[in-house]
């Protein structure tokens, strides 16, 4: 089981500290020649991300080929080329995940296991039973599913720590729906972080657009891991954006107690030495912008936003819109 919720309380002064890991979640992995493999995962980590999540359904991961006299199904072939790559490669990190079909949840993708399972899962509490047989895992919801809202294992769900996949609009004047979505199951009192769509594009790599900024002490995959489950970390298009969000010194992905007594200190760190960021909404509840930094137009940002407890307000999200039309969203931190 991942960790249980703890509360990370960051003064400002020890965000120095805290290191910041671009990647992306692909299914690029499609060809069976060792070299080729190799190349890809190499491309990859010369964009300048600092790892990847390799993607694959789970539906012909038991298909099995001989590779130099042995029997070795794909998943097992996917597991000893990261390995591998892992090993020669010291500051970048190779991940192996699966994806499958969750009656009620969806598609979900479940990151680092020892194992997978095929085919679909019609009855969640054998997915729960199965995920309960490993630790540091971390799951991902992919699909909108709006029965998801009626799910009937909520506390487990939470207890998990799962991350939603998020995509945004051309036009990002507009929500997306999948950004709609995310809204709706924090209204619903899901603990979601946010983190990159899949990437399901094939040559040039450099399309890769859909990246999670994963703020973790090293890069490792226990670290990793744990960062996710604690949502530490956030969905960009850029890949030199430092975000850190802070509500009364606890950091994003916990939870601060309701207290209508007290005000809250909405603490904001934006640094891109690439792009400007151009204008900053803080977000909660059905998506409400309770407020709006325009015409900033800047590449380094410092903004403390002082307000009043609202028993209508149970959590807080950061969206921050760049030149070159990118924009990035934090996980939120909960009111409870």
């Amino acid at each position: 089981m991942p960790e249980k919720e703890t509360v990370t309380v960051y003064k400002e002064q020890d965000f120095k500290d805290l290191n910041f890991y671009y990647g992306v979640s692909s299914d690029c992995l499609t060809s069976f020649k060792r070299d080729e493999q190799f190349t890809i995962l190499n491309e990859i980590k010369d964009l300048g991300l600092d790892y990847a999540i390799i993607s694959h359904e789970n539906k012909d991961l038991d298909y099995t080929f001989n590779k130099k006299n042995t029997t070795l199904s794909t998943w097992q072939y996917l597991s000893k080329i990261i390995h591998r790559f892992n090993k020669k490669n010291d500051n970048f990190l190779v991940l192996l995940e699966f994806e499958a079909f969750i009656k009620s949840l969806g598609k979900v993708s479940v990151l680092n296991t020892k194992s997978f399972f095929k085919g679909d899962v019609n009855n969640f509490k054998y997915f729960a039973i199965w995920l309960l047989q490993n630790t540091d895992f971390h799951i991902t919801i992919n699909s909108s599913n709006k029965t998801v809202e009626n799910f009937p294992y909520k506390e487990f769900l939470n207890q998990i720590s799962p991350s939603l996949d998020i995509n945004v609009r051309s036009d990002k004047s507009i929500y997306s729906n999948k950004e709609k979505y995310y809204f709706s199951l924090l209204d619903n009192n899901f603990k979601v972080g946010a983190v990159g769509q899949k990437n399901y594009k094939y040559p040039p790599y450099s399309n890769f657009s859909k990246l999670t900024c994963i703020i973790s002490p090293k890069l490792d995959n226990k670290n990793i891991i744990s960062a996710l489950n604690k949502k530490h970390c956030f969905f960009t298009e850029s890949k030199t954006l430092k975000l850190l969000f802070a509500i009364n010194d606890i950091f994003m992905g916990s939870s601060i107690q309701k207290n209508s007594s007290t005000d809250l200190n909405i603490y904001v760190y934006l640094h891109d030495y690439k792009h400007k960021i151009n204008k900053i909404y803080i977000l909660s509840n059905n998506g409400t912008i309770i407020k709006k930094i325009d015409n900033i137009n800047l590449n380094k940002v410092q903004y403390i936003f002082k307000k009043n407890f609202s028993s209508k307000e149970t959590w807080y999200v950061i969206k921050v819109f760049l030149d070159s039309n990118l924009t990035a969203i934090s996980s939120p931190i909960f009111v409870k």
